[in-house]
This record gives structure tokens, sequence and C-alpha cells, in this order.
């Protein structure tokens, strides 16, 4: 029997082990992304919290709620740096996902921007957020993006292989903007949840998510019970002889509006929310159409004739079916003060004596 020299093997197995291991140290042609210190975790965490935050209840779709696009670097809970290496079988891919889509859209320029496609849907319906990323999502060689730089979310930006540099992610650089992108439900409102997701197509997919946190209070006031003082509004008695030309008006008639319970924002007094009023004719009242002095006319129940009636807001007469700014409320009570007046509208001899009504519904809305 043929006996084997048990340290040759040895030595032999011990050389093989050794050449694997010298090998596959050399190989430095292997695309990997890795989360250190490795073993700590396996997602980046990333969490902003916006605090609370006003809009307008009747502020036009687009309309940006709070500060715009203001950019903070947001550190990971996790304390984890994404390490991308990228080899000669092509770059590697980081791609930012909206966890709850995008608003479909159409909306108008936000900041001058067009910015479909890239409005994030929140949990709180009629808010969205556009995200505005920076470094290092700005240029080769650490993250190029694809298409639109700044890139916004959702985007795709690749690494390619470098001899220095590394795909890396430290902190979140990025700049916020929260837009109304359509009816917000009355009450306070809370947005939270993971809103972004990060990817990478080497070693591992889902590596990040990003949580934002805002309260959600609309400004606007109250007009509870009878608003209108005094109601109805006596213009007075007047004589068919009083009515001597087409033009003649009566003395004005004052009368208010009370907003109660106005919530606006206290801490920004800039962040400024504007009454404005419309008003409607009813019961007959409309425009008279001849007439450009904003008068409208007197309800089907009328007997008086070659009148109408104006309506007044700091001396200016007010048209029908138009919206009009009125002031910026104010917390707790706003008075909004107007004056009404007989407006002669025909030649005097087609004046007629009688009963004279008008009658208005008004919309308020806060802007």
């Amino acid at each position: 029997m043929k006996l084997i020299n048990t340290t040759t093997l040895r030595h032999a197995l011990l050389a093989s082990i050794a050449w694997s291991a010298t090998t596959a140290l050399a190989d430095d042609n292997v695309g990997y992304c890795e989360l250190r210190p490795i073993g700590r975790g396996t997602l980046k965490v990333y969490q902003r919290n916006m605090g609370t935050l006003y809009v307008p209840r009747d502020a036009r779709i687009g309309t940006v709620i709070g500060p715009a696009d203001v950019t903070v670097i947001t550190p990971d809970d996790s304390n984890l740096e994404l390490r991308c290496v990228a080899d000669d079988d092509g770059p590697i891919h980081f791609e930012a996902k909206a966890t709850r889509g995008v608003h479909p859209g159409p909306l108008p320029p936000i900041n001058g921007q067009d910015v479909n496609g890239h409005v994030l849907q929140t949990n709180v319906p009629g808010i969205g957020v556009v995200m505005r990323l920076a470094q290092p999502f700005l240029k080769l060689p650490e993250w190029g993006p694809i298409g639109r730089n700044p890139p916004l979310v959702p985007f795709t930006a690749f690494h390619v292989k470098h001899p220095f540099v590394t795909g890396q992610l430290l902190g979140w650089r990025h700049g916020i903007t929260l837009v109304k992108t359509g009816d917000i439900a009355p009450g306070a409102h809370d947005i939270r949840g993971v809103l972004v997701t990060g990817h990478v197509d080497r070693t591992f997919n889902h590596v990040m998510n990003y949580t934002l946190l805002a309260t959600i209070i609309q400004t606007q006031c109250n007009t509870a019970g009878q608003p209108v003082n005094p109601s109805p509004v006596e213009l007075g008695e007047w004589s068919k002889a009083d009515f001597t030309h087409v033009g003649f008006k009566t003395p004005l008639k004052p009368f208010q509006i009370s907003l109660t319970n106005c919530q606006v924002d206290p801490d920004d007094p800039d962040n400024l929310t504007t009454a404005t009023i419309e008003l409607n004719g009813i019961n007959g009242s409309g425009p008279i159409e001849a007439n450009d002095e904003n008068v409208f006319s007197l309800t089907d129940d009328s007997d008086a004739r070659g009148i109408g009636i104006q309506v007044l807001y700091q001396g200016n007469p007010m048209p029908l079916d138009t919206e009009l700014p009125l002031t910026p409320v104010q917390g707790g009570s706003t008075l909004l003060n107007f004056q009404a007046r007989f407006y002669q509208t025909e030649p005097s001899s087609a004046v007629r004596a009688g009963n004279a009504k008008g009658a208005l519904k008004f919309t308020l809305r806060y802007r």
C-alpha cells in the first residue's frame, strides 16, 4: 500500500486556501452597496417635523402652505452611511420613490416651476409635498441625477466606477414645499407616515425611509347667527320729487358683517389670510347691464320703478357676481363695514313711487 505524506497534503491545502483568499481580495471589479458600520442596521431612517402650518380655507389649488423650499440636512436616526462602489458592469442606481404616489395633476406652476409629476401625495387629501434634493444627488462622480437637476422626488440617480470616489449618503439634504392640491376637510390635519423610500440596485434594495410630520390648520372665521347688522338695511323713505336726474344718490346707510372666532397663524404676522366677498342677486335683483355704476335692480315684488341700489365698500360701489378682496383677517373678531343707497337709473318722468326692495346673498371666502 502506498503511503501518503500528510505534511505535503496539508501544505497543499493551505496553499490552495491562501491562493483563493488572495484572488478574492485582489478582485476589486465587484460592484456593491453596504450600510456602515456593518451589523448596526439595514435601513436609514429620516424624519422631519414641519410643525404647525396654516392655509386659508378657500386657498386656490396650487397655493403654497407655509414657507417654501426650506432646505435642511436631516440626520439619519440610524446613524448609518450608505456606501456604493460601482464596477465595469455599469452604474449603480439610487431611486427615490413616493410611497403614496404623485398627484395626477395638472397643477399650476409652483414658485415658477412646473412640478407636475413630482407632487407627492400625503395621508391628508388635498395636501401634497414637493421635495427637492441637493448634495450628493447633483453631479457625478457621486450621484448624477437622471433628468431634472436638482432632482425632485420621485427621481433616479446613478453612480459610476471611479478610482477615488464612492457613492455615499449620510444626511438627507433637501427642501420641502407643501402645496394645496384639492379640497381639504374642516378641522386640523396631521401629516404623518413614510413619504419617500430609497432603493439601490446592488447588494440589497430598500435602504431608506423618510417620514414627514406636520399639522395643517385652515384659517377662517365663523358667521354664526345673524352676521348682518342691521338686517334688513333700511334705506329710508323718499319722495318721488327727490329723484331729479339719472345718477341721483340718496345718503349712505351703513351696515356691518361680523366675522367671529377667526383663527389665524399666531406666530407669523406675514402669513396673511384675506377675507373676500361675492354678492349675488336673488328674488329678481340683479346687475343692471346698461349701468356702469355697479347698480343692481329691485326685487320682483317691488312697486317702485326707475331706481336701483348700490352697495359700497370703502367708498367703492361693488359689482355683483364678482369675488372681491376685503381685508386681512385678524385673530378673534373682524368687523366688515359696508354702505348702501338708492341710485336713480331712469329719467324722473319714469320714476314711480312704491315699495323698493333689493335682495342679495353673500359668500365669504378666505384666500
